[in-house]
This record gives structure tokens, C-alpha cells and sequence, in this order.
């Protein structure tokens, strides 16, 4: 019986073990992504303080036509809504 114990508790302090591991490659992960994110805010403050006339109205423009499925689809919840 000693022995079936021995495996118990090893076996508990190895998943104890992996679960760790997998907590600290999750902390890495959200450290990385936390750092990612800053960078990619800080690129684009700097791109946007450079930027000239003509690339801004081609951001503005990029944008609406990202919003122009959304917007339809308001604008059509609207009039069902009249309705």
C-alpha cells in the first residue's frame, strides 16, 4: 500500500508541477501580449503624428469602409424597428 501512495503523491506534485508550468507560459503569454499591444499603440501614435493630410483621409476612409457593414446593419435594424 505504501508504495500505491508514493505514486499518488508523486504523481499529484507532477500535475502540480505541470500546472505551474502552464500558469507561468500563461503569465508569459499575457506579458507578451500586454507588451505587443503598448508597442503596436506607440507605432501608431508616432505614424499618426507624421502622417500627412492625404494618408490621414486614407486611414478615415480605411475605416468607414470597415464600418459600412455595421452601419447597414443599424441602418436596417432602424426601419424594422419604425416599422
Amino acid at each position: 500500500m505504501p508504495g500505491a501512495v508514493d505514486k499518488t503523491t508523486r504523481a499529484l506534485k507532477e500535475k502540480q508541477v505541470l500546472t505551474d508550468a502552464e500558469q507561468l507560459a500563461a503569465l508569459r503569454v499575457q506579458e507578451s501580449t500586454r507588451e505587443t499591444i503598448a508597442l503596436s499603440q506607440r507605432v501608431a501614435q508616432v505614424t499618426e503624428s507624421v502622417a500627412t493630410e492625404q494618408e490621414i483621409y486614407n486611414q478615415q476612409l480605411e475605416e468607414l469602409d470597415r464600418l459600412k457593414p455595421y452601419l447597414s446593419a443599424l441602418r436596417r435594424m432602424s426601419v424594422r424597428l419604425r416599422n
